[in-house]
């Protein structure tokens, strides 16, 4: 099963949160065309956003944007 997460992306030369799609073995597919934003429909679902998701990407290597 395929998965996704977010990821610090590096797109013309500026740092943004995307969402990150990677395939069974780890290999990335793509990611979202556009950053994300925190969001939910409670407060408590916007501070998980916050801080279980997005502080989870700052831990991990920052990928680079790539036109297919």
């Amino acid at each position: 099963m395929s998965y996704w997460e977010y990821r610090i992306i590096r797109k013309n030369g500026e740092f943004g949160i995307f969402e990150a799609y990677f395939r069974d073995d780890g290999g990335l597919e793509g990611f979202s065309e556009n950053p994300v934003s925190p969001r939910g429909d409670t407060l408590n679902e916007l501070i998980e956003d916050l801080v279980d998701r997005y502080s989870k990407s700052i831990d991990k290597p920052i990928l680079e944007w790539k036109e297919k």
